[in-house]
């Protein structure tokens, strides 16, 4: 096949997947919203003060678009893109994703480093978590603001008069204004839409906006349509700044020919805040082995996640396509193009939790379980994420050439002529639009988490989790790989392309989809392990209701305690009954993960966030607290457990650096501690931890660790020496994934909760055997996403289903006798 018959054919393959795009991407979920006024119901109220949220969204938003097109401005006029790496130093901040700028900088702050010592002894952790989100916003969201600045740049005639006549600098800057002016104020609306669509960043650092708020309404169970209405004002919004950006100019011509010298200092300068929190988290991935775990953990996830960035990244390069054609067409074509670019950017803009549920909801119908269990709804909801990519590049592609080169053009034929005789320009465009989509479809996390397919692993839910409970091995681990794959997919599309006449992107693009075919799904009973349970609890702020509940325990009198993400405490009957709450006394820097009982009834709570342990009654009275942050003997950085044991003493399990068991009197008497931060391999004869999250008192002076981010259970005596571990990392049978609860069935058998596994898995003391593995990762009835802990009281075991905002009640009886009659063969799912 000759180059000349290759080029009619990409540019014709590309229009029709740009059809296709715009068909799953804007028409799919649009049509979808009359029917989701069926689902109505009674709305959950989640925001304490709604007005409250809304102008710290509003307020967030614009301080963001100011400060951040202030940056961009001042680089438009001082370093602009010409040589290759200043190019690149303006492309690669917007390729990273601002949840992962934002780790990266609350890394530095964390207790491992100097700075984070400093930061938390001085009581600054709320100070760090905004300037962390503010560096974050300003360090990957300028480019933008500086591209549209140059973009609509007007030159005026006394320009080149000031230069020679060396003007006064406040002369300088109202010149600069004047040529400038359109493009910051255009900027500031566009960087604060994007802002104001950003939910990751704002959710890890503890700032209510509108995006936190609607997601933990759908979380508490509300419907499409409350969820929906909820967010009106907000799409409107989007719409709004949609609107404003694609309005029509007297000119499309903004070419800009500026003969200055680049200055290279503020581009190295403002690289700066990425490169630094860049080596912290390049330091973390090889220090934890991160790149190489996650890809024993979660290599299908990788994989996953690399069919669907590629699929919508060969979908965007399809829009930009659609879009080049349809700007130099007819004039009802290019209203039409205009109109749906509108479309494109209000998606863009709209909360990702609004997307992610009108394709839920689109794709969840008979005929179709092949594509909404696939990886075609994933593809699909982050094309409406990044469409606009392609169409804003297909736009600018067209109308941004020279205005003799679309005019010769035009005498040659019809738009489509038009659009070959620039296929140069527009074939960039496509390829870089497509890589850009593909990269930041493997980036973002929040439409994937609520879209992807049950059952399985995603890189998006793992990462959202691993951010949130402080596991830097795996994000460390994951943001290289998203970057990697995403890039080389993308450079792997945009370098066939040319050579296959368009075959192999139409395969790119549709190969997820017919590898998706294969599984129509149909429905089955709840498995066996829970077939008897009863379910208790929903999302919510109510009674029975629950925000990310982190920890349980049963009391003397049968009654359970529940602790969620929300600082409340709430009291079940053995039934499940609502009975009473309250709230802990301080939750300013964050919330328990740990409650135990002790034999005489008191509330021990490990207070992890505020470096303490607080001891209560069962009616909520702080009887005492102990403990403070620090690393020294009788000092906590993060707690996460408290267990009793038989010689009357209490075992506190920490983690945050100073891993370790300490050892205390019950009225808060440190007497010693052992273990310390390393993994198995370290070579220290002292036991090694790496955030030991639970502990289990097995008598004798024995003592079992769940050993979450080392992936395995470590026995230790109560002086501390090493007996044994159990268990490695991994998802077959004997293997374990972030182990957090451990809970004893009999003498020989102990249940352990894998958060990172989605199951329960119990194992036989006498030889460390798995005796069996239950459930399986999902949102649906009888599956478990981030489960917490398991514990037994009577006859009932109780299941904190955390990410699902649920537990399950089992007869403890019956889960014994399946133990025992299972533990030859080890059951599927």
């Amino acid at each position: 096949m000759t180059r000349r018959s290759v080029v009619p054919i990409l540019p014709i393959v590309l229009l029709a997947l740009g059809l296709l795009g715009v068909v799953l991407g804007v028409v799919a979920p649009i049509v979808q919203v009359p029917a989701l006024h069926s689902t109505v119901d009674a709305p959950i109220g989640v925001a304490h003060n709604a007005w409250a949220v809304a102008l710290a969204t509003i307020g967030w938003s614009v301080g963001a678009g100011v400060l951040v097109t202030m940056v961009g401005w001042w680089m438009s006029r001082v370093s602009p893109p010409r040589s290759w790496w200043s190019w690149a130093l303006w492309i690669v901040p917007v390729l990273v994703p601002p949840y992962a700028a934002w780790y990266a900088w609350w890394q530095l702050g964390s207790p491992e480093w100097r700075l984070g010592s400093w930061i938390i002894e001085h009581d600054a952790v709320g100070a760090w978590r905004t300037l962390a989100l503010l560096m974050a916003l300003a360090c990957t969201l300028w480019p933008i603001a500086g591209a549209l600045v140059i973009a609509l740049r007007e030159r005026v005639v006394a320009r080149e008069a000031a230069v020679l006549d060396r003007m006064r600098w406040i002369d300088r800057v109202r010149m600069s204004w004047r040529e400038d002016r359109h493009g910051v104020l255009l900027s500031i609306l566009v960087v604060a839409g994007l802002t104001m669509a950003d939910t990751t960043a704002f959710d890890l650092a503890l700032v209510r906006t509108v995006g936190f708020e609607l997601r933990a309404l759908e979380a508490a169970g509300a419907s499409p349509w409350s969820v929906l209405v909820a967010s009106g004002w907000s799409i409107a919004a989007s719409l709004a700044v949609a609107i404003v950006v694609t309005r029509p100019h007297a000119t499309d011509d903004h070419a800009v020919n500026d003969v200055r010298a680049t200055t290279r200092w503020p581009l190295v300068l403002l690289a700066m805040p990425l490169i630094v929190p860049g080596i912290v988290l390049l330091l973390l991935s090889l220090g934890h082995g991160g790149a190489v775990k996650v890809l024993q953990v979660y290599g299908d996830g990788v994989l996953r996640t690399a069919a669907a960035s590629v699929m919508c990244g060969a979908l965007v390069a399809g829009v930009c396509m659609l879009h080049a054609w349809c700007a130099e067409g007819s004039l009802g074509l290019q209203r039409a193009e205009r109109w749906l670019r509108v479309v494109w950017i209000t998606l863009a803009l709209s909360p990702a939790i609004v997307v992610a549920v009108a394709h839920v909801h689109a794709w969840n119908r008979d005929g179709l379980s092949w594509m909404h269990d696939g990886l075609g709804i994933v593809a699909a909801a982050q094309l409406s994420r990044w469409g606009w990519i392609g169409a804003v590049m297909g736009w600018l592609s067209v109308r941004g050439a020279p205005r003799d080169l679309r005019a010769s053009a035009r005498l040659d034929g019809p738009a489509w002529t038009i659009v070959l005789a620039l296929w140069p320009r527009v074939g960039v465009a496509c390829a870089a639009a497509g890589a850009i989509g593909a990269v930041g479809a493997a980036g973002e996390v929040v439409v994937s988490a609520r879209v992807q397919p049950p059952g399985g692993d995603w890189i998006a839910a793992a990462l959202l989790n691993a951010m949130h409970y402080q596991r830097p091995d795996v994000v460390a681990g994951f943001v290289p790989i998203l970057m990697i794959v995403a890039a080389v997919a993308a450079g792997a599309l945009a370098w066939l392309a040319p050579r296959s006449g368009g075959v192999l992107v139409a395969c790119f693009a549709l190969l997820p989809f017919m590898v998706a075919c294969g599984g129509e799904s149909h429905t089955t009973p709840l498995p066996s392990w829970c077939a008897d349970a009863r379910v208790v609890g929903r999302g919510g702020k109510g009674p029975l209701q629950f925000n990310y509940p982190r920890a349980m325990a049963w009391t003397p009198a049968g009654e359970l305690v529940i602790i969620d993400r929300s600082a409340r405490v709430q009291v079940l009957g053995p039934d499940g009954s609502y009975r009473r709450e309250w709230l802990m006394p301080e939750f300013d820097q964050g919330f328990p993960t740990g409650i135990s009982v002790s034999p005489d009834g008191e509330l021990w709570i490990a207070d992890t966030h505020e470096h303490r342990i607080t001891v209560m009654d069962d009616q909520g009275r702080v009887l005492r607290t102990f403990g403070r942050f620090g690393q020294a003997p009788g000092e906590f950085v993060f707690p996460t457990d408290i267990a009793f044991g038989e010689d009357g003493l209490v075992y506190i399990s920490e983690y945050g650096g100073n891993d370790r068991i300490q050892v205390f009197q019950r009225d808060g008497t440190f007497v010693r501690s052992f273990g310390h931060h390393g993994v198995p391999t370290d070579g220290s004869p002292e036991p090694k931890f790496d955030r030991p999250q639970s502990m289990l008192m097995l008598g004798s002076g024995r003592v079992l660790v769940a050993d979450a981010c080392n992936h395995r259970l470590v026995e230790v005596t109560t002086d501390g020496a090493f007996v044994r571990s159990i268990g490695a990392m991994g998802q077959e049978p004997g293997e374990l994934l972030y182990p957090y609860g451990l809970e004893r069935l009999d003498a020989t058998t102990v249940l352990v909760t894998e958060f990172g596994g989605c199951r329960l898995q119990a194992f036989d003391l006498s030889d460390g055997s798995s005796r069996g593995c239950w459930g399986k990762g999902g949102r649906e009835p009888g599956m478990l996403n981030g489960p917490w802990s398991a514990q037994v009281h009577g006859g009932t075991l109780a299941v904190l289903d955390s990410t699902n905002n649920r537990l399950y009640l089992l007869p403890s009886d019956r889960w014994v006798d399946r133990v025992k009659r299972e533990s030859v063969a080890v059951p599927s799912p």
